[in-house]
C-alpha cells in the first residue's frame, strides 16, 4: 500500500466512513477533537510522524493536507 492509501485507511477507520483523497475533515465534522487525538496517535504509531499541535487545524483540515504532511515527514 502507498502512504496515501494507508493514511486514507486510518482516517476512514477513525471517522467510521470511507474517506476520499480530498475530503474535508474538520468542517464536515468527520474528525472532531477526540477523533483528532486518535488520528494523531495512529499516525505516530504507523508512520512515526508527529503532527505538531500548533499546526493540527491546518494539517487536519482535509485528507490531502494530512497525506501531504505525512509524505513530507515520513522516513519510510
Amino acid at each position: 500500500m502507498s502512504v496515501s492509501q494507508d493514511v486514507l485507511a486510518i482516517v476512514s477507520q477513525i471517522a467510521q466512513k470511507q474517506i476520499s483523497a480530498n475530503e474535508e475533515l474538520l468542517t464536515t465534522g468527520l474528525i472532531d477533537s477526540i477523533s483528532a487525538m486518535d488520528l494523531v496517535m495512529a499516525v505516530k504509531e504507523k508512520f512515526n510522524v508527529d503532527l505538531p499541535f500548533e499546526k493540527l487545524v491546518d494539517i487536519l483540515a482535509n485528507s490531502s493536507n494530512l497525506i501531504q504532511y505525512i509524505e513530507q515527514h515520513y522516513k519510510g
